[in-house]
């Protein structure tokens, strides 16, 4: 199962999509930051993981609203 939702992080909008395979699942954000540049952030745990960042949304949003990125 795999879907896919507008998101804004920080102030610019993007793509949130989830999924997995293989053993693995995952978060990713995917947010263009001009026609030439595109950021992809993945949140990825193994099924058997203790403490799966994957599941973990509210974590997930803490380290997006504290990270700085910047085009140099």
């Amino acid at each position: 199962d795999k879907y896919t939702k507008k998101v804004k992080i920080g102030n610019l909008y993007g793509y949130e999509s989830v999924g997995g395979e293989g053993g693995t699942f995952g978060t990713w954000f995917t947010i263009f930051l001009d026609d030439k540049h595109t950021l992809s952030i993945n949140f990825t745990s193994n099924e058997r993981s203790i403490y799966p960042i994957a599941t973990d949304t509210e974590l997930q949003y803490q380290i997006l609203s504290t990270a700085k990125f910047e085009i140099n």
